[in-house]
């Protein structure tokens, strides 16, 4: 399709989109900023413009460039402002809250990897960062650990923490970790196409029993609360037909529940009080989630530990993690990159 030729310079026809052609064929696609040789069965490019986009702190690495997004109290967005191509994405959910009382730790949270999602010039994605649970004041007779301040999507967020009972030294549970969320919609369900689930909040209890453990966050489903006496909260996900932890069970008047860790739909809050002094169980933590082409994994914590953290992107001990006693979870995080 060459229209003319000027010494060392070839004009080629140029189209909105791929024309009918045959075999030797070449056009420049001014909607793919592409140039296009016909093979004979189709059109196969050999030039591409090379992937631009905006969005998180920009940096680069050998052959990657990366985008990095943490909590910033704002949904936040990737924009590809040129080119097409293929992006990986890593994510990480925050981790539940520390109890308030005792040496038991929060969940922490949930980790979804994906490899090759295609994307092209104008694709916009939203990304809300889970914060961490809160944690239970360490003090007797305290209200439960709040939730941190939502990953500002308006979904996803973790589960309050029970509050303590009114026996001698009675302590309350934690708050579940929020999840976070990518979605091709600025807001409500329908976008979401990923979601690393969030670490449940660790139960309360009185001075002399130990409270339950926060389940980690992660896997198609999260992992399940213990219980000291107390029930543990279960794990969120598709076959619980909620992606957010349940809450724990408290069991007695010194004892309380901690909140579920967020999943898709948010975990529940932890449970007050009953009657007698044992600790309190520790939420669930919230499912993972993927939907859309490219190769995803789905990492589950391990206790307080996230998931995937051998992983050379995890960002160290900052992130992700369940809160230790009475300390808030480390919030999530969120890596794009794609070859430069």
């Amino acid at each position: 399709m060459v229209s003319s030729l000027k010494g060392s310079s070839v004009n080629i026809g140029v189209n909105s989109s791929d024309p009918s052609g045959v075999q030797g064929d070449i056009h420049y696609n001014s909607t793919d900023n592409t140039i296009n040789v016909y093979n004979g069965t189709a059109w196969v490019p050999v030039y591409a413009a090379p992937l631009e986009a905006t969005g998180g702190t920009v940096s680069t690495s050998g052959i990657y460039t990366t985008h990095t997004f943490t909590n910033t109290g704002s949904v936040q967005t990737f924009v590809v402002t040129g080119g097409s191509g293929t992006i990986d994405i890593i994510a990480w959910g925050a981790g539940g809250g520390g109890a308030g009382g005792h040496a038991r730790e929060g969940g922490g949270g949930g980790c979804v990897k994906v490899d090759g999602r295609s994307v092209d010039d104008g694709d916009t994605i939203y990304i809300g960062v889970g914060p961490g649970g809160g944690a239970a004041a360490s003090g007797c007779y305290t209200g439960g650990g709040p939730a941190g301040p939502n990953n500002s999507y308006g979904q996803g967020d973790g589960g309050n923490g029970g509050g303590a009972g009114t026996s001698p030294c009675s302590r309350a549970g934690s708050a579940g970790g929020a999840a976070t969320l990518l979605s091709t919609s600025s807001s409500g369900t329908s976008g979401i196409f990923m979601v690393a689930g969030g670490g449940g909040g660790a139960g309360g209890s009185e001075a002399s029993n130990a409270a339950g453990l926060g389940g980690a966050g992660g896997g198609q489903n999260g992992g399940n609360g213990t219980g000291q006496n107390g029930t543990g909260g279960a794990g969120g996900g598709q076959t619980n037909n909620y992606d957010g932890g349940d809450k724990g069970q408290a069991s007695g008047d010194q004892s309380s529940a901690g909140g579920g860790g967020g999943g898709r739909w948010g975990g529940n809050p932890g449970s007050d009080p009953g009657q007698d002094g044992a600790g309190g169980g520790g939420g669930g933590g919230g499912g993972n989630y993927y939907t859309g082409n490219g190769t995803s994994t789905l990492y589950t914590g391990s206790y307080s530990s996230p998931g995937n953290t051998g992983d050379s992107r995890f960002p160290g001990t900052s992130y992700a993690y369940g809160g230790g006693n009475t300390a808030a979870g480390k919030q999530g995080w969120v890596q794009i990159r794609y070859e430069s």
